[in-house]
């Protein structure tokens, strides 16, 4: 009996429990600009959202905003365990009708304390402030934006600071910022308003090791940045898109830095207005773009860039990118500058002995630094990759320019000021680009290059330096690229005549807010008038500053570059063409080739022929190497060296040294059946050896058996 009466004791504490917990867990507040009441109905509500959330207590409910509630100070949950819904009244206050409703909050953050839920409610901003935004800071709680939202009169979405926008993880300044975990995932739902929206953090030097989840099936997007946007990095970032209208773009590189894997895959969405998705990730991660389900999937496809994999309905395309394999140097100029640059030899350059053609990077301002890497991590490197992923094999170099106030060109072509400087020869702020003059001509004296198809580009201030360097040097470029480069234009008529037999094909957007679009159409203009008919015009309709992976896009564009030749090229990037001495004492030891050291040298090019055929090159910085004379094969064996410059400015490499001669016992290659002895089987062995293709024997090698046996 005892035991009976505990046992319904217990249960009605645990239904009283449950019926509390499900009446928490409901709990409603209203609230509303000037409200003193208690919250518990529309006509009584409470007057802040502090109010409203102290009401709820820790188990969430929803908040209901009755006409409208200002949001004057940044916005910071208290910490609540269970979801708070924020939502809007109906009836005579409509959320849909009128202009006196939802949560005025700009130039302010929203920032979560716990799960939450947004539904039929508007955010409104604030045309008159400077930075008329709202930043909702989830702090790796769930966001979510659910149907029936509004976000009106904002700025423009150019940036965070002109839009509504969401970070799922931490911002600098905001509540957990500096205390937070790491490891922590972040989850942000979008299914109405309009926004932009960053995976993790902002302006937080951390590194993130969680997961972001973003999942977008309605609304209007503008930028996504996966990663972290200004300082920081994330981890993992999966986007699924199965709904909603995208009119901006999806921003990795250093600007949203992802260090581990990025995945993208979208089945729904207008994406007619979308600009374009940069898969760029750091050395070592990957990114995949899965389109396959989409109906216009190529399409979309067709305005990324940098993925390490593309799928679309058609198959799977796996994608190098520059920076995961391009490698690393530092080139000290004679002006005294050590610039950094990546540079990347096309598969087999080390075993070939044939030329190869050179591609010229030169990067934008934005990508400035002393990394050596941020110059092929931004979208502006998109045609980098094109030409990497090309069928076009090449010698690529991407050198990086110091920070502000360096910068490639500070006169940019077209402008009177840079006319002048042509005239004079005397360049402002022009150590960086001649220092990058130096490198090329370093590449072309001291690598295998085809000086017939030397090519260049270059983005935004890069553009500029593309401009510049075609006018410094009209006969050293096949052709060019300049992408967005030019700013003034009241001096292209003046210049206009050294671009006239040159290869150019140029591009801007019409939408261009950093670079006047009208400066580069009165570049081509002059061009054109001065009787250039070989420049080319892509104008991108609606393209702001940055349409480096439209224009890395354009059909044919990779073809024409590498279609073009010149025929008249005359390396004038130096002055004094003193060459350096001849080496000297070239000789073998047994298998080591070595000889003396020529004064001012940087390298040497050492080449091994095999019956009078190149057979192996190796680049060398000492003066001595070992060959394997064996991998060679039979024949008449003989190398000859090249000096190579060092001090560019001032030298050019040496002409090649006189051939020395390998003294190979004959037993070592006529010695065919391995007897000890050289007779007519040996002969015959070598014979069929050759027509079978074994063994690295040739015709001669048989005839030099009968010369052997005629004079022994």
């Amino acid at each position: 009996m005892k035991k009976t009466v505990l046992f319904i004791l217990a249960s009605i504490i645990l239904g009283l429990l449950m019926c509390f917990a499900s009446f928490a867990a409901d709990s409603v507040v209203y609230v509303a600009d000037g409200g003193i009441g208690d919250g518990s109905s529309a006509t009584t509500p409470v007057g802040t959202l502090d109010a409203a959330y102290a009401a709820l207590g820790d188990n969430g409910g929803t908040v209901v905003v009755v006409g409208k509630v200002t949001v004057s100070e940044h916005f910071v949950e208290p910490s609540h365990g269970g979801v708070v819904t924020v939502t809007q009244v109906y009836g005579a206050n409509d959320y849909r009708t009128g202009t006196n409703y939802g949560i005025n909050i700009a130039q302010k953050r929203y920032v979560l304390n716990g799960d939450t839920t947004f539904k039929n409610i508007t955010f409104r901003g604030d045309t008159s402030m400077a930075y008329n935004h709202v930043l909702f800071v989830a702090q790796f709680n769930h966001i979510v934006m659910d149907e029936g939202i509004e976000c009106v009169n904002y700025g423009d979405f150019s940036t965070i600071a002109q839009a509504a926008s969401i970070l799922g993880g931490v911002q600098y300044g905001a509540d957990k910022y500096n205390t937070v975990p790491t490891d922590r995932d972040s989850h942000i739902t979008i299914k109405s308003g309009k926004f932009m929206i960053c995976g993790y953090s902002r302006q937080v030097s951390k590194d993130f090791e969680g997961m972001a989840h973003i999942d977008i099936s309605g609304g209007i997007i503008d930028n996504i940045y996966p990663g972290t946007a200004n300082n920081g990095t994330g981890a993992d970032t999966r986007i699924t898109i199965s709904g909603g209208k995208f009119v901006g773009k999806i921003i990795t590189g250093n600007v949203s830095v992802i260090s581990s894997t990025l995945n993208i895959k979208i089945t729904g969405g207008d994406f007619t207005e979308f600009i374009s998705a940069d898969g760029t990730v750091a050395t070592g991660a990957t990114s995949t773009l899965d389109v396959s389900g989409h109906s216009d999937g190529a399409a979309i496809a067709a305005k990324a860039a940098n993925f390490s994999k593309v799928i679309t309905e058609a198959g799977t395309t796996s994608t190098l990118v520059a920076n995961d394999i391009f490698e690393y140097d530092t080139f000290t100029a004679s002006n005294g500058i050590k610039l950094p640059y990546r540079y990347y030899l096309p598969e087999g350059y080390e075993t070939s002995a044939k030329t190869y053609p050179v591609f010229l990077y030169m990067h934008g301002n934005g990508s400035r630094g002393s990394d050596n890497t941020t110059q092929l991590t931004t979208n502006g490197a998109a045609l980098n990759n094109a030409v990497l992923n090309s069928k076009y094999d090449c010698i690529m170099i991407a050198p990086q320019c110091a920070k502000s106030p360096r910068e490639w060109v500070s006169n940019y072509a077209g402008s009177a000021a840079f006319a002048n400087e042509l005239k004079t020869g005397v360049y402002e702020n022009g150590d960086y680009l001649n220092a990058a003059v130096e490198l090329l001509d370093y590449f072309l004296n001291t690598y295998r290059v085809d000086t017939s198809r030397v090519y260049i580009t270059g983005s935004s201030n890069g553009g500029g330096a593309t401009w510049s360097l075609t006018a410094r040097y009209p006969y050293v470029f096949a052709a060019a690229a300049p992408l967005a480069g030019c700013e003034l234009y009241d001096g292209t008529d003046a210049i206009a005549s050294r671009y006239t037999h040159q290869n150019i094909w140029t591009f801007h957007g019409d939408a261009d807010a950093t670079l006047p679009v009208a400066a580069t159409r009165a570049m081509v203009n002059s061009i054109k008038n001065a009787g250039s008919t070989t420049i080319k015009y892509t104008e991108i309709a609606g393209g702001g500053h940055n349409i480096w992976a439209q224009a890395a896009k354009t059909a044919g564009l990779v073809d024409w570059i590498f279609s073009k030749t010149n025929s008249s090229f005359d390396n004038t990037l130096r002055g004094d063409r003193t060459a350096l001495e001849v080496p000297a004492n070239l000789e073998w030891n047994e298998n080591i080739v070595s000889f003396d050291a020529v004064n001012g040298a940087r390298t040497y090019r050492l080449t091994v022929y095999a019956d009078g055929n190149a057979a192996k090159v190796y680049e060398i910085t000492g003066t001595s190497q070992t060959v394997d004379v064996a991998a060679l094969g039979t024949g008449e064996i003989s190398a000859t060296v090249t000096a190579l410059a060092s001090n560019l400015a001032t030298n050019i490499n040496s002409v090649e040294s006189k051939a020395a001669a390998y003294a190979a016992d004959p037993m070592d290659y006529m010695d065919y059946n391995g007897d000890g002895e050289i007779t007519f089987a040996d002969c015959f062995g070598i014979l069929k050896a050759c027509l079978n293709r074994e063994g690295g024997y040739n015709l001669l090698s048989a005839i030099r058996v009968l010369k052997y046996l005629a004079t022994a």
